[in-house]
């Protein structure tokens, strides 16, 4: 006996494409985490061949490696909201949701899509990325031209 199915409607494909987009991008916003470490990781080793060089250019570079690095965490921190507003969607008003963003950030961008949002967030995944790999660049760099400094007794 074959099974009657219902047939799909476009407001039903077009749910089930948006909440296919909206897993999608939780999980790419997930996955930002891992970038988040080796963010750190780079950070700190920037920090510590600062203190450790007597070198005023290395100096420089340590500080743009930090300085990425913060970046990096801005764009860490909004994915995070992101993801964990993605996650509620689909028990949140958006209304009020605009009314809270609005009163956080006077430049928000009241009435967008679920589409338009998903789109800014992985937009902001992708500066992220580019910022990281920007960052370990400039690790390389700095890690190339290092010259501790030596102690002699």
């Amino acid at each position: 006996m074959a099974k009657m199915t219902t047939p799909l409607t476009p407001e039903m494909l077009n749910q089930t494409k948006t909440h296919a987009q909206l897993c999608v991008t939780i999980s790419v916003l997930n996955a930002f985490k891992l970038l988040e470490w080796i963010a750190l990781a780079c950070t700190l080793l920037a920090f510590a061949s600062m203190m450790m060089t007597a070198t005023s250019h290395l100096k420089i570079m340590g500080f743009l490696v930090v300085a990425l690095g913060l970046a990096v965490f801005y764009f860490a921190f909004k994915l995070r909201v992101d993801a964990a507003l993605f996650k509620q969607w689909q028990s949140l008003d958006v209304a009020a949701l605009d009314d809270a963003l609005l009163k956080i950030n006077p430049q928000f961008q009241v009435g967008r899509s679920l589409e338009a949002r998903l789109a800014a967030s992985r937009a902001l995944f992708h500066y992220g990325f580019y910022l990281l790999l920007l960052q370990l660049c400039a690790l390389t760099v700095l890690a190339w031209f290092y010259e501790p400094i030596v102690f002699v007794f």
